[in-house]
């Protein structure tokens, strides 16, 4: 074996030595800890929908009330998407940074109703709802019948209400238009009806329904045709307004929620002659009061005479 043979051979034993060295080092080294299971650093992420700035409740939201906050653990039923979210209505206040959760949104037939809208409901049975066939998101017109004392001649019946919508219809709801009732079960007979009025018509439909019977008449959703109540003469309300009013007051007497507010009494509801023209004003002391009257029947005539 020449001399540079001798120096290569003793190169790799070395070099073998030295591997064997490094690999027993490596073999006594403790491994490196496991980060947990729940390390931030590691833990997935999830776009959560939170309130950008305090939410009122009663308050649609709008975009700019939201944001999009990224957690590791997202409240069960919060929203990933603002889309879900804009335009609904919290029931409770919001505090800015607090997921917006199904729990603090307006649901149900509120959410059914538009600006100036009430749900009322009526009771019905299968003679004044045809045959208990009517389904909510329907349109109805409201008739009442109404009997004045034992005199058949004074008795009436007449519209009450044009295309009203049918919210819903004993346990039948818009969401839920078989109300829940097993397949091939006989539901129970409906005993009320949920319509959608304006605020305006609640005080009639409640006088109507107190006092005389209703009947709901279906008709074809396509049909728009509506009665026209400013052809007939106004029923003069229960409540006289103040006699200082400015012209902006007067106005604002118009408003659906201020007729609403000033009443409709049993008389005005049936058209009676005197229903639209009010006993005459009287002022003592700078009180406005009403003159007292006396119905008086003259056959199929009733007439409020003073005394």
């Amino acid at each position: 074996m020449n001399k540079a043979t001798k120096i290569i051979a003793i190169a790799l034993v070395l070099a073998g030595l030295a591997l064997a060295v490094f690999a027993l080092i490596l073999g006594h080294r403790p491994a490196p800890p496991v980060p947990p299971a729940g390390s931030p650093a590691l833990a997935a992420q999830h776009a959560v929908v939170v309130a950008a700035q305090a939410l009122a409740p009663g308050v649609p939201i709008t975009a700019a009330a939201l944001k999009l906050t990224p957690m590791t653990n997202p409240p069960a039923g919060s929203y990933a998407s603002a889309a879900d979210v804009i335009g609904q209505v919290p029931v409770v206040a919001v505090a800015a940074g607090a997921p917006i959760m199904p729990s603090t949104l307006a649901h149900g037939l509120a959410t059914q109703l538009a600006d100036g809208e009430r749900a009322v409901a009526v009771p019905v049975n299968a003679l004044s709802a045809v045959g208990n066939r009517i389904k909510p998101g329907d349109y109805v017109d409201v008739f009442f019948s109404l009997r004045l004392g034992q005199n058949p001649a004074v008795a009436q019946s007449r519209l009450l209400a044009s295309r009203v919508r049918v919210l819903a219809y004993g346990a039948a709801t818009l969401d839920n238009r078989n109300g829940g009732a097993k397949k091939g079960a006989t539901a129970a007979p409906a005993s009320t009806a949920v319509l959608a009025v304006p605020v305006n018509s609640v005080n009639r439909l409640t006088l109507a329904a107190q006092n005389g019977k209703l009947t709901l008449a279906l008709r074809a959703p396509n049909d728009n045709e509506v009665s026209d109540p400013t052809l007939f003469p106004r029923p003069a309300t229960v409540l006289m307004a103040r006699s200082n009013l400015d012209q902006a007051q007067h106005e604002a007497l118009q408003n659906p929620d201020n007729r609403a507010y000033a009443g409709l009494a049993l008389g005005q509801l049936a058209g009676r002659d005197d229903a639209s023209h009010p006993a005459p004003a009287v002022h003592v002391n700078g009180e406005v009061r009403r003159e007292r009257t006396v119905q008086v029947i003259r056959g199929a005539r009733q007439q409020a005479e003073p005394y």
